[in-house]
């Protein structure tokens, strides 16, 4: 009972995030944490499964011959975890089977609150989430003013962007945050003021906060010339800012638009960066004394 106290606690952000989550009603929200929940306690079980036979193995040396011996980790398992893990492995293939259709089909808007808890979640366990295809893995795109999602096709940019200018910022956010970031308490933000004061069309990048900067950086630089391409009228001027995080994935992105020589990288004026770490953030450095 202790070692699995022990292992639950090493994934209580995770747990955490999930317990506010699951408040969330929409089938989508339900399907993804369940999936998350199933995939910690499988964790749980091979962490107190390999605690239990080091323990075994410490008591009786005789059981360090099983090692030397090259006895499989199937051989090895004990009859209660296979049953544990198959138990797991039938309650996941249930669900993608039940809810996975619904889940795809179930992409309505949610509330500010669990938009944060998402974004949150996506940024402790991100990469697990979009390696186990779990429904709240954030799939990068843009969102307008009004919170609405952009699609890259020049008819949605028409209806979703109807005053598009030829001067784009796009507002790139930071580790465990969201497009809602960027929004005070108040209706304006950062993006609307530029509207206001330059006559620049904002537009809020969404992105998995837990995947390698590069690949979110990469993945940035293709949506940017895509965005281009299809945006209404003709792009003259393109600005970017990013706040702590954000600014590492636009310096990723530009030195993939540059590197492959893609058009958007030649309309970027500006690159704005608040907070950035460019240095290295300082949190994961050891402590002097």
């Amino acid at each position: 009972m202790i070692s699995w106290i022990i292992a639950v606690s090493l994934d209580q952000h995770v747990l955490n995030a999930f317990l506010e989550y699951s408040k969330m009603v929409s089938i989508k929200s339900l399907h993804g944490s369940a999936q998350l929940l199933l995939d910690v306690a499988g964790g749980v079980t091979q962490i107190t499964e390999k605690m239990h036979r080091t323990i075994a193995r410490e008591a009786n040396p005789l059981n360090r011959l099983r090692d030397v011996a090259g006895v499989s980790h199937d051989e090895r398992q004990g009859h209660t975890y296979r049953i544990i893990q198959s138990t797991m492995s039938a309650l996941q293939q249930g669900l993608h089977q039940s809810l996975d259709k619904f889940s795809v089909e179930d992409d309505h808007a949610h509330s500010p609150q669990s938009v944060r808890v998402a974004a949150a979640l996506n940024g402790v366990c991100g990469d697990h989430l979009e390696a186990s295809s779990n429904p709240l893995a954030i799939s990068m795109h843009f969102r307008n003013n009004r919170g609405e999602k952009l699609l890259q096709d020049s008819e949605n940019l028409k209806v979703v962007i109807p005053d598009a200018s030829s001067r784009i910022v796009v507002l790139v956010h930071g580790l465990c945050l969201s497009h809602e970031y960027w929004r005070g308490h108040n209706e304006g933000n950062l993006g609307t003021e530029l509207q206001r004061a330059h006559g620049l069309t904002p537009l809020y990048l969404n992105y998995n906060t837990g995947r390698h900067i590069s690949s979110n950086g990469k993945e940035l630089s293709e949506q940017l010339q895509s965005l281009v391409e299809a945006w209404p009228v003709e792009v003259k001027e393109l600005t970017l800012i990013g706040h702590s995080m954000g600014g590492l994935v636009i310096r990723s992105a530009s030195w993939y638009g540059s590197e492959l020589s893609l058009p958007w990288a030649e309309l970027l004026k500006n690159a704005l960066y608040l907070g950035s770490p460019h240095h290295g953030a300082a949190w994961p450095k050891p402590a002097t004394c």
